[in-house]
């Protein structure tokens, strides 16, 4: 029989800081996701990208209140959002859904946020951006930093995160408040983002045809030099001002270098921790079972460490 750890390449034993003693939960969901992880529609095909939105992991579910927390649903400058709230809330993060800015809402993942509201006494506000074909990049990231201007007036500990796409417009929004001369995030959750339109060198053949299928969808027109602008690819910003960030990835996600790059730039600016998952590939934390929960409370413990002020510098 084949050992579990003999499937890892060099590199991969060399870069994993967990997901060693789930090894096998993570190479069986790998797997799965490989079913979900279909090829975007064509950009025009209204047909097909409501069949995508009606099925998989990313739509919504039916609505639930678990683990005694209430659910919300409220608009923010005309952008609907949903708000989990814990019985006492100690300060409030800020959500923003992955799904390729294309699929995916701020209604699918109540159990995971009530989770996480629940474990960190945080409130939980996840956000119903526009979502692309129907909408381009640039409306995109505007309302979430809307959402984010909006809400952030009030007092107290904010944090903000996303998985995929949405750790990009964690970051860009991130960027657009402190260009603006606010700053009111403590920390931020980055999860397997995509961070540089451009193409890391070691992103893997397959996946970047798909990120380049993206940027038709998110960006039609746009030619590879503005991709480097910072407002699209966070990998060229100056990202001085950036408060504490956690970072996951798993050693298979095609997108693991934009997330070592970009945490290699945070790090000087800002405390980083950086989760690296033996095996793990891209949304890994949409299936269940030891590994995601793992992840979860690595999460949970980096938002409360952020809370309490003992992050280290």
């Amino acid at each position: 029989m084949t050992n579990s750890l003999d499937t890892l390449t060099t590199r991969e034993i060399a870069l994993a800081t967990s997901g060693l003693s789930t090894l096998d939960n993570t190479i069986e969901q790998d797997a799965t996701l490989q079913t979900y992880l279909e090829p975007y529609p064509a950009r025009d095909d209204a047909a097909a990208w409501a069949a995508r939105r009606s099925a998989g992991p990313l739509s919504d579910p039916t609505d639930a209140a678990p683990l005694g927390v209430s659910l919300t649903d409220t608009t923010v400058d005309g952008v609907p959002c949903r708000v989990i709230e814990p019985p006492s809330a100690h300060g409030s993060y800020l959500h923003l859904h992955g799904g390729g800015w294309s699929l995916g809402s701020h209604r699918f993942s109540d159990e995971r946020l009530a989770e996480l509201a629940r474990d960190t006494g945080l409130r939980v506000i996840t956000v119903g951006y526009p979502l692309a074909p129907e909408h381009l990049l640039p409306e995109i990231v505007d309302a979430c930093r809307t959402v984010a201007r909006a809400l952030t007036g009030d007092a107290g500990f904010w944090a903000i995160g996303g998985e995929s796409a949405g750790a990009h417009l964690a970051v860009t929004t991130l960027l657009g408040l402190r260009d603006a001369g606010l700053q009111p995030f403590s920390a931020a959750v980055l999860t397997y983002g995509v961070y540089d339109f451009t193409g890391t060198p070691g992103r893997r053949a397959r996946r970047r045809v798909e990120v380049d299928r993206l940027a038709d969808i998110v960006l039609p027109g746009v030619d590879s030099e503005a991709l480097r602008n910072p407002e699209i690819s966070p990998m060229f910003a100056d990202l001085t001002g950036m408060p504490a960030a956690r970072f996951l990835c798993g050693t298979r996600d095609a997108l693991l270098e934009d997330t070592l790059l970009l945490e290699a730039r945070w790090r000087v600016v800002a405390p980083t921790e950086l989760d690296l998952v033996a095996a793990a590939d891209h949304a890994f934390t949409l299936m269940p079972g030891p590994t995601t929960e793992n992840a979860r409370r690595a999460e949970a413990g980096f938002l409360r460490r952020a809370l309490t002020g003992s992050m280290a510098g």
